[in-house]
């Protein structure tokens, strides 16, 4: 009986141990988009941080812009009085845990408070690497911290061939550098899946 016992005891603490200790829940790990950006000709982006975010101050990672740095929100702090336009997911669907990397890269973002980019959506410093790690972005965009945490984690965005944004590859970055071909309302609206119109 002894035998069995610690037998049992010794399958629960590897059984505990095992189990993640975290998985996404809710909204995490999916961007929200509002509109209301240059005159009402663009949208505005971010990645949630939290499963909702009625109960946090810390809900969503953004670029808010201008001389703001990248950091966290509430959702009436993100939305600033404009319409919510919802959640989006990429095309490719996640798992939990893929989620909780996405968050762990955008929490990354906010809490370097990095200078916001206008004219392109990311700048990283080039040191011969060949894929950018979150530490070498120096000026990110709203809708670069979506392509950013979903391209990093292996999820495409926009870019076809070029789509790895953290790739280090002049064509890739090129492909990226634009306000023209891809802003937040064009990525939410022809590269992501909407998947709730509801308050995250």
């Amino acid at each position: 009986m002894k035998v069995s016992k610690a037998l049992g005891i010794l399958l629960l603490a590897v059984l505990l141990v095992s189990l993640p200790c975290h998985a996404a829940t809710g909204n995490q790990g999916y961007a929200v988009y509002r509109d209301g950006v240059a005159f009402n000709l663009t949208w505005h982006a971010g990645i949630m941080v939290q499963p909702n975010s009625s109960n946090y101050a810390e809900a969503i990672s953004h670029a808010p812009g201008g001389s703001e740095r990248s950091g966290y929100a509430t959702y009436s702090k993100f939305l600033n009085g404009k319409n919510y336009k919802g959640v989006y997911r990429p095309s490719t669907t996640m798992s939990n845990h893929d989620k909780d990397l996405v968050v762990a890269t955008a929490r990354y973002i906010a809490e370097r408070h990095i200078n916001y980019k206008l004219d392109g959506m990311i700048t990283m410093t080039d040191r011969g690497q060949t894929r950018f790690v979150p530490s070498d972005i120096t000026q990110i965009r709203c809708d670069g911290v979506v392509e950013y945490c979903y391209e990093y984690n292996g999820f495409p965005i926009y870019g076809a061939g070029y789509w790895d944004i953290s790739k280090n590859d002049p064509d890739t970055q090129r492909a990226h550098d634009t306000m023209v071909f891809i802003n937040p309302q064009i990525q939410a609206q022809s590269y992501m899946v909407q998947i709730s119109t509801a308050k995250p």
